[in-house]
Parts: structure tokens; sequence; C-alpha cells
């Protein structure tokens, strides 16, 4: 212990300069060390919904999020990826966009060949 608050720090999860209050980061933010200093936004692909947080979640494998994202629901499925566990696209359909839609068949004179695809391929002239 201290006599001072001078002698202060702000612990991890916490912002403010030495000798000051300290505030807990934001959802959407974190701060890994003691010390003085700012939170730091999540990264994109990851999360954080909790105050006071010393590092974000990241989001599950096939989806991403923007940066500062507070919430699960936020991180989508990638491109190629679809449904609510973001599997892969099979062959024969694809997922251009993020979300959590499901994978779309490729239309009539076109194909794909390959998994986790975010278009169909022209199929040759005949």
């Amino acid at each position: 212990g201290s006599a001072s608050i001078e002698r202060c720090i702000c612990a991890v999860g916490y912002e403010g300069d030495v000798g000051t209050e300290c505030s807990a980061c934001l959802a959407g933010s974190y701060k890994p060390a003691n010390g003085s200093g700012s939170c730091s936004e999540c990264a994109a692909g990851s999360y954080q919904d909790t105050v006071g947080q010393s590092a974000c979640i990241s989001c599950s494998r096939n989806s991403e999020s923007l940066a500062g994202s507070t919430d699960a629901s936020a991180c989508l499925c990638s491109a190629g990826y679809g449904g609510t566990s973001c599997l892969a696209c099979n062959a024969g359909t694809f997922k251009s966009d993020l979300g959590s839609s499901g994978c779309i068949a490729c239309s009539a004179g076109t194909f794909q060949d390959t998994r986790a695809s975010t278009s169909c391929k022209s199929c040759p002239p005949a």
C-alpha cells in the first residue's frame, strides 16, 4: 500500500495516468498490462463483451468482425463459409459475402469444383 495516490497505477483492464482515478476499459476494448495508458480497441476478428478486460476474444474459426466489436454476434461467417456454424461451402456452391446466410448453388452454365469458394466459374464453351 501507499500513503499517496501519486503512487497508484491502473491495473490491467483499466486506463488512466499514474496518480489519477482509473476507469475500466469499455466493452470492445482492453488493456493487457498494469500502469498508465489507454485501453486499445479490439482488433478486427475479435470482440470483448465485458468491461475492464485484459484481452479480446477471437471470433470462431471461419468468421470475422469489425475492430472494436462488443459481442460474439458481431462475428460473421467469412465469404466462402455459411450457416450458423460457418462451415465451408461445398463444391457446386459459393458465398461471396460476409454473414451467416447459407451457400448458394451455382447457376446453370457455371460450376465450382472446390470448397469454401466465393464465386462460380463459367463452363467452357461447348
